[in-house]
């Protein structure tokens, strides 16, 4: 398994990015007076962890460029970690929150080459509830000559999920077995809150080296306990240099607040309400669910503000010198470089493999989570690609493709998420690629080619109509199309909108009722997960195991509910996505499907943590097609098929 990578001859060094839900800490590993990261995630190529970022630039006052970073697996399944200094011997220890408890990784090393011994469980002094996450930790001076505490930030999605109507207990998100949202009223308007994130201080009541961390003084803004209306992490920072420890959020509607510190005696116990510091920053983190890390990375002597995105990227910004009386303000941000040059195209890239320009290479056309159509032109060769970065895919309104959507499955953290996933198809038999994809809200659409074939440019879409209604499919699924009945037009595969696998024949541009795909029992198939889990399952039709007639490669997403009704063996599959091929024991006439769960060197595929994107393409120059995936933490793996068993 191999991830694709950026051409090494065009760029030196790219945007840090990793995982997604990006949680960055800044730590000066080997104690050489520059500032490391450590960067936990969801996802990544070897799934959610936490992965240590190293500078490899030392010229002070300049950006650094950070290596391609290390996986620390001792700390897998935290979902929050900092550095906790230890003054006296120059060293550090290793704090995490995982499993509703605090953890703590002595450091048994030296100052240059830190190590760790056998962690330490520390009692969190704060009541974690089923469905709240700690997303922050981060050491705090909130009382002079006194350890520093840990300022600890708790997600709490309880008040976010729906109450439909009659229902006391909140409800898990997604689609029910009619195939409805039970997020939304009749009336279109969301039943459950908004997402609240929880900022508390823990003291510590004894020593840096034997701690005892109990629940301090409320963090109080007009007498209130401080909380975000977003679920994001804060830090705090010395924002006005005036001795005093301010605390910097980010909002709803990715602005930068910064909360100044009214009380010099107890630092951070009282705060002003929120003030806004950059109102550019609201572009770039709109809805990115951020998470905040202060460091001097430049080694300017001025700590830059960090800024950990959901799609796994790592910004920072400065702040600027103050106007008159005006307060201080910070610049937009700008991304943090990294010498790793594997492709990452942020939450749940969804990955077509096709010959765009005609030179005989297999580009990438990728949808995106943010509602992008991208092209990635193979600067190499098939055996060994190499990519020049994404260009949008261009578009006769002279604008780049990008749909906006919403309301999401998810609710309103995701309204502004599209969640494209296309597929390439000469749907009209005019001897060009057009675009086919579905958007967040399961609808199908249509991009008609409309340039030539060495310069393509896309119409704007339009729903693809099964009679006279728009077809409904589920988000996060992928169609692809074939011709099936051998007519010359290809026909249409997708999940409906209760989740069974159909085939829509055309009748021209429309489509006609569709049929249920039927398994080895005569059953018809349904590619959906449990409840709060639906869609999710990207499709691609063709012939995997050669015998000439058509097969399905399925991305199976995590907790699927998609063994349910198939004669297959779920205990081969982990709550983890994986890529299953329907294999057609039958004909493509009369086709009956019997599941086959992909390995790779005898081991079952495993990608992120919620869904992926399986493509057939021929990369290697063998027969039969090798495989293409885009995992939703970002990442794309191609896999040669003389590794690959099912």
């Amino acid at each position: 398994m191999k991830c694709l990578c950026y051409s090494t001859q065009f760029y030196e060094s790219l945007p840090l990015s990793v995982g997604h839900h990006a949680r960055p800490t800044a730590v000066d590993w080997h104690n050489s007076k520059r500032q490391d990261l450590l960067v936990t995630h969801k996802g990544g190529p070897e799934g959610p962890g936490v992965t240590l970022f190293r500078v490899t630039t030392r010229a002070a006052g300049s950006l650094p460029i950070f290596d391609e970073g290390i996986r620390l697996s001792f700390l897998d399944g935290a979902t929050a970690i900092t550095a906790y200094p230890n003054f006296r011997e120059s060293r550090f220890d290793l704090y995490c929150a995982r499993d509703g408890s605090l953890w703590q990784y002595p450091n048994v090393g030296t100052p240059n080459d830190p190590h760790f011994g056998s962690p330490v469980e520390h009692p969190f002094p704060l009541e974690i509830q089923v469905f709240d996450e700690v997303a922050k930790l981060s050491p705090a001076f909130i009382e002079p000559d006194s350890p520093p505490g840990l300022l600890v930030g708790v997600i709490q999605t309880s008040d976010y999920l729906p109450r439909p109507a009659g229902a006391g207990a909140p409800a898990a998100v997604g689609i029910d077995s009619k195939g409805q949202n039970i997020g939304y009223g009749e009336d279109g308007n969301w039943l459950g809150g908004t997402t609240q994130s929880h900022i508390f201080w823990l003291k510590n009541y004894r020593t840096v080296a034997e701690p005892d961390f109990a629940l301090g003084a409320p963090l109080l803004v007009d007498g209130k306990p401080l909380t975000v209306d977003a679920p994001v992490g804060a830090t705090s920072i010395d924002w006005e240099r005036d001795g005093k420890e301010d605390l910097l959020t980010v909002d709803e509607r990715g602005e930068l607040c910064v909360h100044y510190s009214i009380n010099r005696e107890q630092v951070l116990r009282e705060l002003t309400p929120r003030f806004s510091v950059s109102e550019g920053a609201a572009d770039s983190l709109y809805n990115q669910q951020a998470n905040l890390a202060a460091a001097d990375i430049d080694r300017d002597g001025e700590d830059e503000l960090l800024i950990g995105t959901r799609a796994g990227a790592i910004l920072a910004t400065r702040r600027l010198p103050p106007e008159s009386d005006q307060p201080i303000r910070c610049s937009d941000p700008f991304p943090i470089l990294s010498m790793a040059r594997r492709i990452h195209l942020g939450e749940f890239p969804v990955p077509i493999a096709v010959d765009w320009n005609g030179d005989g290479h297999l580009d990438l056309v990728v949808g995106t989570a943010e509602g992008q159509l991208l092209l990635l032109e193979n600067v190499g060769t098939n055996p060994a690609p190499a990519f020049a970065l994404p260009q949008p895919l261009p578009c006769e309104d002279e604008t780049p493709t990008s749909i906006a959507t919403g309301p999401a499955v998810m609710g309103p953290l995701d309204e502004h998420m599209s969640y494209l996933c296309p597929e390439t198809v000469d749907w009209d038999a005019d001897g060009l690629l057009d675009i086919i994809f579905t958007d967040s809200s399961g609808r199908v659409h249509l991009s008609r080619n409309v340039g030539s074939l060495d310069s393509p440019l896309f119409a704007p879409a339009v729903p693809i109509l099964k009679g006279d209604e728009p077809l409904q499919s589920q988000w996060k699924v992928r169609p692809t199309c074939v011709d099936w009945n051998d007519d010359g037009l290809p026909e249409l595969l997708t999940v409906d909108s209760f989740g069974f696998l159909n085939l829509y024949q055309r009748d021209g541009d429309r489509l006609q009722p569709g049929r249920h795909l039927l398994d080895r029992l005569g059953r018809p198939i349904r590619l959906d997960g449990s409840f709060g889990a639906c869609g999710q399952a990207c499709l691609c039709a063709c012939d995997w195991d050669g015998d000439g007639d058509i097969d399905i490669l399925v991305g199976v997403p995590g907790r699927s509910g998609f063994w349910t009704g198939l004669s297959g063996d779920a205990s081969e599959i982990a709550p983890l996505p994986t890529v299953v091929a329907l294999e057609n024991i039958a004909s493509t006439s009369e086709p009956r499907f019997a599941p086959r769960c992909i390995r790779h060197h005898g081991l079952p595929l495993h990608f992120g943590s919620t869904g992926c994107a399986p493509h057939a393409a021929h990369w290697s120059g063998h027969d039969f097609p090798d495989l293409i995936v885009g995992s939703d933490d970002g990442v794309i793996y191609t896999l040669d098929r003389a590794e690959l068993d099912w």
